[in-house]
């Protein structure tokens, strides 16, 4: 009689780690700092843990405020950081830590910390602005990065400047930012009723041309008296646009609102975004607008050619001309927010936290 085999078991895969360690520089709003509690929220069957390596400051907002994750602090003082960072590193050793454009010293204190499972995640163009950082930071770079880290960038842009700066043989997987296309979705308006209410939502810091916003802002006002602007963020600059508001008496029309919890509803009810960053990797705020039926005005940079790439009409170039093309654009606007319709569309696919959170657990669950 033939012997019967007794039938195999098939076990479920379970990962070798029990925990994702995040690694991020501070947890003000902004960039995809303000995106991870909804990746977390999402990912309900991994374990997290949050270590930010600059200390908190208690008076600043936190993205990881009215949350249960548990966040480790660093210090402020570099020494005291890295030595903290090496020891939370070592005693966590076994299990996989995902870096958000935490630079390269401080993945060279994981290595060193005998961290094996890595992730780095590129979420910004500027790796130094001098001639001995260039030759002190890459030389970093080269000792740290070794095969088995995985990188991923936040754009095509973000990638091509990683690979053409620091090294160029690096896998990279381009993963966009997830956007909650639950929070961020239009509401019913009439295209050609409006009455100019113009937003800047953002951080308040160099790089985001702020003071060629309020340049512009002061010439469409001159165009169209009835326009209002809001400005919704907070950053080292405010102190500085405060006193710019003040002094050309610009109070009457542009206002600082500074955080707001329901971000979507400031979206939801301006005619639409000005946004004339000189330097982006991606460009949330751009694509949160857009999903809210609310059209743009972008600067023409790398990142925003790629978010915009079937839709040109939102951009313009920072160019001599800037002002005038912004107010040739606003007479354009029942134009503009029909666009918006169709990138809408395009955008819930394309930014959906369901396609980054698919991407990333298979990057996860791959160790």
């Amino acid at each position: 009689m033939k012997k019967t085999e007794p039938k195999r078991e098939h076990k479920q895969y379970t990962p070798s780690h029990n925990k994702i360690i995040l690694i991020l520089w501070r947890d003000k709003p902004g960039g995809i700092e303000v995106l991870l509690p909804d990746i977390i929220k999402n990912c309900n069957d991994i374990t997290f843990e949050v270590f930010v390596l600059r200390k908190k400051v208690k008076i600043e907002i936190s993205v990881f405020d009215n949350t249960t994750i548990n966040v480790t602090y660093g210090a402020d003082s570099n020494i005291r950081l890295f030595c903290k960072l090496y020891a939370y590193a070592k005693k966590n050793r076994n299990h996989v830590f995902h870096m958000f454009n935490a630079g390269p010293i401080v993945l060279l204190i994981l290595r060193l910390a005998s961290v094996k499972k890595m992730i780095y995640s590129i979420h910004g163009t500027i790796y130094w602005k001098t001639l001995w950082k260039k030759a002190f930071f890459k030389l970093i770079w080269l000792t740290a990065i070794k095969k088995s880290i995985k990188f991923t960038a936040n754009s095509e842009y973000s990638k091509s400047v990683f690979l053409n700066t620091v090294k160029n043989s690096v896998p990279i997987q381009v993963i966009y930012n997830p956007i909650n296309i639950q929070r961020f979705h239009p509401i019913n308006k009439n295209i050609y009723e409006y009455n100019l209410n113009i937003n800047y939502i953002g951080r308040l810091s160099p790089g985001k041309n702020l003071f060629r916003w309020l340049k512009a802002a002061e010439r469409i006002h001159q165009s169209y008296p009835q326009a209002q602007f809001s400005i919704f963020g907070d950053g080292i600059l405010h102190t500085k646009i405060t006193a710019y508001i003040q002094k050309n008496r610009l109070n009457h029309y542009i206002k600082l609102k500074g955080h707001i919890k329901n971000i979507q509803k400031a979206y939801q009810e301006a005619d639409f975004l000005l946004f004339l960053s000189s330097r982006e990797s991606f460009g949330n705020v751009a694509v949160e607008s857009i999903l809210c039926g609310t059209p743009v005005i972008v600067s023409d940079i790398p990142s925003m050619r790629e978010i915009f790439a079937n839709f040109p009409e939102f951009l313009v170039p920072l160019d001599d001309n800037l002002e005038k093309n912004v107010i040739k654009k606003i007479g354009e606007l029942p134009k503009l927010k029909k666009s918006a319709t169709k990138a809408t569309k395009e955008f819930k696919s394309r930014f959906s936290l369901d396609q980054h959170i698919q991407k990333i657990k298979r990057i996860y669950n791959s160790y």
